[in-house]
């Protein structure tokens, strides 16, 4: 699965020329995550002119949700500040805080958990925050969620938790604190029976491979294949 799921509909660069009024509708501004154009509807637009700050882009994502993924804290203190919504997600049960974790900046994720917003909320591909950050190398966000109390292990639909993720993507450094500040599990199992472990494994994780090693994964367990991790190492030829 893509570190960047569909459920994050409109992710791309935030504008950055000014303006003075706003240039493209409010919907296209939150699709595209145009920051300027944002700030211009608030600053700039002809009175009424401005939909709610709530309303949202065809797809269910919301200025606020764009605030988050263009990691722009300034535009989303201002829309919490006039009353938006954080706990909105969008119409494949994405939130902002996932929306922030994908962006990675943690002045973001800040705002977000002051609000108390639900943590562990999960999208339609059972991906949170947690497994978002995780995905994205984002090691930072990852302290701050822990911190707040999110769930370390969040299954998503194929089982993977966040250390699966980051194991296959190959962030050392976030498998690091998801294990030693989270106490990540070495023994969950995914929809293939396969433990984080038989993941970095089958993705060439070699220093993973021997990190979780080390931490005490069980190199013996097999999955529903009956593989066990060092037998899923591209170009292996051991038995199984």
């Amino acid at each position: 699965m893509s570190a960047l799921p569909a459920v994050l509909p409109g992710i791309c660069a935030a504008g950055s020329s000014a303006v003075q009024a706003p240039t493209v509708s409010w919907s296209g501004a939150i699709q595209r995550n145009l920051s300027d154009q944002l700030f211009a509807w608030l600053d700039h637009a002809a009175p009424g002119s401005r939909p709610p700050i709530d309303t949202p882009a065809p797809d269910g994502k919301t200025a606020l949700m764009a605030a988050a993924a263009a990691g722009d804290a300034a535009l989303l203190a201002r829309l919490l500040a006039l009353g938006a919504r954080p706990d909105q997600v969008n119409a494949k049960g994405a939130s902002a805080l996932i929306y922030g974790a994908w962006a990675g900046n943690p002045a973001v994720i800040e705002l977000l958990l002051r609000q108390r917003v639900p943590l562990d909320q999960a999208a339609s591909n059972g991906w949170t925050a947690m497994t978002m950050a995780a995905a994205k190398g984002r090691a930072t966000v990852i302290r701050q969620l822990l911190a707040a109390g999110a769930a370390v292990d969040p299954p998503d639909i194929y089982g993977w938790t966040p250390l699966m993720r980051a194991c296959n993507l190959g962030r050392e450094n976030v498998v690091r604190v998801l294990r030693e500040r989270g106490g990540a599990s070495l023994a969950r199992i995914n929809t293939s029976g396969q433990t984080a472990l038989h993941v970095a494994a089958a993705a060439g994780q070699m220093a993973i491979y021997r990190w979780l090693l080390a931490q005490g994964a069980d190199p013996t367990l097999r999955d529903f294949q009956q593989r066990r991790p060092i037998d899923l190492v591209p170009g292996s030829v051991s038995g199984r």
